[in-house]
């Protein structure tokens, strides 16, 4: 949604918290994990009110194992605040059926107009905090009402007066008009599957049980939509059937919102029912079926368990997390199942960000300059903040002159011979960095035509200056420019 409306200013404030307490960019993905720590607090308490202290751990061990969940706690983007946005909201009505409070009533206003400024995905509970408002609105008076609406309009300020600003004009190129919607609900029935296996390697190099794994998670909207079933009939047996109802009604606005949105949609608009969806399978297996049940619930969360540590060492030892964008849409055209893309994991980008700054002496005017490649293209993401951390630590004895140039590629992807004159490259995770003495004076090139004079330079990144997100292009003064690029004189 971001090339359609800005959230508004309490987004970056929010994400800024871990800032207040370091500067190493790290800080933000421990603050995702934190977020799902929490998550993970407030789907236990839910399932306690609802249905009782067992409930609640059961629904809680099920969520902090869902591997979508996993993503979020260990990604520092704006979706990871979705489960724990959702939580928060539903307990906050789970308390206000269940007391009629206007404090609680005060605080899920609140933290809706919060959760919109966060992600726009937690828009369709707003409808759950609505119905919620209006079933209490006897108890909570006139006085009461105004409260929570005053401080929801007061919260949303941010944004509405963000409303307000254009949305900036992409860079990337007129988009291909395709079907978004076609095939949304066998992607939707799915996506415990795809959403893995499009960050996870092909599948020509998976282990056999993993593929037998995933299968599995395919039955998983399946086994939540029949917990959803069996929860709706004995509504009356319920302890808290109001709450019960909230839980129900949370999953299905999100669901539903998901399945019909006209417009491209990705797996994680799914992650704020990632709460509700837990609890509804942890509500009924440890209350309808008992024990037994609860002993199922366990042995599912200890095999995704494996699973999970299984998938982040691959990735750890790997360096990088292989991904597939088509299978983590749902719905659009499909893809290929083989096809990945390479995206370097924290470790790698300060391993490559350590070796160009500390051991090559790239500062911050020359590293963009200088250094270049496929692997470099991959570290210099969100406007170079995988090098913050190098800049801030580089070493006093790390060279006062820089080298020349350097080259920034995968290990293998770039042919041996192609380094032989070059020597030996550094090796630093899944990269390799090779320098070198580059033979075109790029300093003296020249336009030959399309106006004279030197070719346009790429516009240089400002951190605050975001935009859409697509890379910045410079301004060339015709549309078939031609440059002429002196040889350098070598000695050799």
């Amino acid at each position: 949604m971001r090339n359609r409306i800005f959230l508004g200013a309490l987004y970056y404030y929010f994400w800024s918290i871990p800032f207040f307490f370091t500067s190493d960019p790290v800080g933000a993905y421990v603050f995702a994990g934190v977020l799902g720590v929490l998550a993970t607090v407030l789907t236990f308490e839910i399932g306690r009110r609802v249905a009782g202290a067992w409930a609640g751990v059961v629904s809680a061990l099920l969520f902090a194992t869902t591997p979508l969940a996993v993503i979020d706690g260990r990604m520092a983007w704006a979706p990871a605040t979705l489960p724990v946005a959702s939580g928060a909201i539903l307990l906050s009505v789970v308390v206000l059926l269940e007391r009629g409070s206007v404090v609680a009533a005060v605080c899920a206003c609140a933290l809706t107009a919060l959760a919109l400024q966060l992600h726009i995905a937690v828009a369709p509970i707003a409808l759950v905090v609505g119905v919620a408002m209006v079933s209490q609105a006897g108890r909570l008076g006139v006085s009461g009402l105004v409260a929570a609406a005053a401080t929801a309009a007061v919260v949303l300020l941010p944004q509405l007066w963000a409303l307000g600003v254009p949305p900036p004009a992409s860079e990337a190129g007129p988009s291909i008009s395709v079907d978004l919607v076609g095939g949304r609900i066998a992607d939707l029935v799915a996506v415990g599957r795809d959403a893995v296996a499009g960050l996870s390697a092909a599948p020509s190099d998976w282990p056999g049980w993993v593929d037998a794994w995933l299968g599995l998670e395919v039955a998983w909207i399946g086994l939540v939509t029949l917990c959803a079933a069996a929860m709706l009939v004995g509504l009356s047996a319920s302890a808290q059937p109001t709450g019960a109802l909230a839980v129900l009604g949370t999953l299905a606005s999100v669901w539903l919102t998901v399945a019909f949105l006209p417009v491209e949609t990705w797996y994680y608009y799914l992650d704020a029912s990632l709460v509700p969806a837990a609890l509804v399978v942890g509500i009924v297996f440890a209350t309808l079926l008992g024990r037994p049940g609860s002993w199922a619930v366990f042995s599912i969360a200890m095999a995704r368990t494996a699973f999970v540590f299984w998938w982040i060492h691959t990735a750890h030892a790997s360096g990088v997390v292989p991904a597939n964008l088509d299978l983590l849409r749902l719905g659009g055209p499909a893809g290929d199942w083989d096809a990945r893309a390479r995206i370097p994991t924290v470790a790698a980008r300060h391993q490559a960000a350590d070796a160009l700054v500390g051991r090559l002496g790239f500062t911050p005017p020359d590293i963009w300059a200088r250094a270049h490649g496929p692997g470099f293209s991959d570290l210099d993401t969100d406007n170079g903040y995988a090098f913050r951390r190098a800049f801030d630590s580089r070493v006093p004895d790390a060279p006062s002159k820089p080298a020349s140039h350097a080259v920034v590629a995968y290990r293998g992807q770039v042919p041996d011979d192609w380094w032989a004159d070059a020597g030996a490259p550094i090796i630093a995770g899944p990269f390799e960095i090779l320098t070198y003495e580059p033979s075109l004076a790029y300093d003296r090139a020249r336009l030959l035509g399309c106006g004279g004079g030197s070719p346009p330079s790429r516009p240089v990144t400002e951190p605050l200056d975001y935009g859409d997100g697509a890379l910045r292009r410079p301004q060339w003064p015709c549309s078939r420019p031609t440059v002429s690029i002196p040889l350098e004189e070598r000695g050799s």
